[in-house]
């Protein structure tokens, strides 16, 4: 008889999270990066600390955060070598009026998106 297997667990991933640009903890991540950046743009990175940096923005900034049809966050994400995310339209932190801009990438490149 064959004893049926148990499925497996998901890996548990690790996250590192700031609020407001406090300094975070070290995790054991790295990236690569090949593209060549120009000098307004993020320089590559090697076995850098990823992070994920929770800012809040006001409404009106997050506006002028994602541009017309979305191409200022586009740009900036492309410029910093970072992902960029803002809660939805109404979804605010609770007890503000200001939204949660999300900002995750090498510790260096988040810093400079933050800027």
């Amino acid at each position: 008889k064959q004893t049926p297997s148990l499925p497996r667990s998901p890996t548990p991933t690790m996250k590192t999270e700031s609020i407001s640009g406090s300094p975070s903890p070290p995790s054991a991540s790295s990236t690569t990066t090949h593209a060549s950046p120009s000098p307004h743009e993020a320089k590559p990175v090697l076995n850098q600390l990823l992070v994920a940096l929770k800012i809040l923005v006001s409404n009106s900034a997050s506006g002028l955060i994602i541009g017309r049809s979305g191409s200022t966050i586009s740009d900036l994400q492309a410029k910093s070598q970072t992902r960029i995310k803002l809660s939805q339209g109404g979804d605010y932190y609770p007890g503000t009026s200001d939204r949660v801009c999300l900002v995750q990438g090498p510790q260096a490149n988040a810093s400079l998106a933050v800027e």
